[in-house]
């Protein structure tokens, strides 16, 4: 008994109830000399060990309490006015115009959508000490371009990470943008060029940075292992299963970058950054099993004083669909060839006043002429032919002007030039214009 009441958070007295307890049930339970009585002998055991533990060491205690996290919320009302003088292929999420062409029957097919979809919804949770040298914070926010009826949109999730930070070294495990490509061009905020000339989107990842800081800033080193075949959905094999998955490997991204304050107060932003990943199928698609995806490329943000920047990126690489490149276009479907492309933008960037705020630039995606099928041979084939036929240049002007009349509330215009180039079809021209009223929170 005194080892037993030496370990009791109570008195000896509630020590002496428990087993005064037990002795009674147990009495009754032999006294029943049923099997079944017997079987409830575990029961009665975990009843008195339960009893004689008490309870918590948290309640006769006091515990440092931890610290909690501070939630804030963030975001913007949206709506967006887009007139287009001929057809995209999505006239909200436009990525690229369509030939017009009377084989396929589009010519100068003019469109206006209004919609709230751009609307945008966060939740920040803000840096807190999980030890002594390790802080932990995190992000969801989301949006409603998720397919849905014009009055029904489908919410859409665009950031779901955490990030834990011990010194220089920081992990984030969830989804975020991907490593290549940080930079975008301040329109089209739906689509910021993707497929036109600017890489990179939101995919799921675990990502380990380690970035020290030097004198004016910081360099960093990062790396991250990703889902391949999260943005293009690529099933070649149509067995229901991502090609990316198949291969069981991840998608492999990494950049060193520099940034650092050499003049002014803007600091001068650069970066080299590249990918690597396979996709494989069960079973042979136009006579291959596999294929490999990669992308080599470099961010510069150059501030020429605090109100003027340069910002820009350039590319290469090879099946690009999984990273917004190609056009779109990651095989070829006739030859099983993977499709080589080039591409990048640029922009001028200026504050003229502490409300306005302007943006003129251009941006191109050029695949390989080579790599991609042509009309004569998609039709051979009997493949739709807007569809299939390969897209050989995209490239977009852009104009861009925001005006806030208060603080939270931003009138914005922007103008866009879209050129789509096709093998064996006519190009696709398209006027573009976009007003958009936002209130930020």
């Amino acid at each position: 008994m005194k080892r037993l009441a030496g370990h009791l958070p109570g008195s000896t007295t509630e020590a002496k109830v428990v087993i005064r307890f037990a002795r009674r049930l147990s009495s009754k339970l032999i006294r029943g000399r049923s099997r079944a009585a017997l079987r409830k002998w575990p029961v009665v055991a975990i009843v008195c060990m339960l009893a004689l533990a008490g309870p918590p060491a948290s309640v006769h205690a006091q515990a440092k309490e931890a610290e909690k996290p501070t939630v804030s919320f963030y975001g913007f009302l949206r709506v967006d006015a887009v007139w287009d003088d001929s057809r995209m292929q999505n006239h909200q999420y436009a990525m690229w115009a369509l030939p017009e062409d009377a084989i396929v029957g589009l010519n100068d097919n003019s469109h206006l959508t209004i919609y709230p979809r751009v609307t945008r919804f966060g939740i920040k949770v803000a840096s807190i000490a999980l030890s002594d040298e390790i802080t932990g914070s995190g992000k969801i926010e989301i949006d409603f371009q998720n397919a849905g009826t014009e009055s029904r949109a489908g919410l859409r999730m665009r950031h779901a990470y955490f990030e834990v930070a011990y010194g220089a070294f920081t992990l984030l495990g969830g989804q975020t943008w991907q490593l290549l490509s940080p930079l975008y061009p301040e329109v089209h905020t739906d689509g910021v060029l993707w497929n036109a000339g600017n890489l990179g989107d939101r995919a799921p990842q675990v990502r380990l940075t380690c970035a020290p800081k030097t004198e004016n800033g910081n360099v960093s080193i990062a790396v991250s292992l990703g889902a391949t075949g999260a943005v293009d959905a690529m099933d070649l094999d149509k067995n229901g299963l991502l090609d990316g998955a198949s291969s069981a490997l991840p998608n492999i991204q990494t950049r060193i970058g520099m940034e650092q304050t050499l003049y002014g107060e803007r600091p001068v932003k650069a970066g080299l950054w590249g990918h690597y990943a396979k996709e494989e199928t069960d079973k042979p698609f136009a006579g291959e099993r596999g294929w490999e995806s990669w992308s080599a490329g470099f961010d510069l943000s150059l501030p020429l004083s605090s109100r003027v920047a340069i910002e820009g990126e350039g590319w290469t690489g090879s099946n690009l669909s999984d990273v917004r490149g190609g056009i779109g276009q990651n095989i070829n479907v006739l030859t099983g060839c993977e499709i080589d492309a080039r591409g990048g933008w640029a922009q001028l960037a200026t504050k003229p006043t502490d409300q306005t705020q302007l943006y003129i630039g251009g941006s191109v995606d050029d695949p390989d002429d080579e790599d991609v099928p042509s009309y004569e041979d998609v039709n051979a084939a009997t493949l739709d032919a807007t569809t299939y036929t390969g897209r050989t240049l995209n490239w977009v002007g852009f104009l861009s002007a925001r005006y806030r009349p208060w603080q939270p509330f931003q009138i914005a215009f922007e103008y866009y030039h879209w050129v789509t180039e096709y093998k064996g079809l006519e190009t696709g021209i398209d006027n573009r214009v976009d007003l958009h009223f936002s209130y930020f929170f």
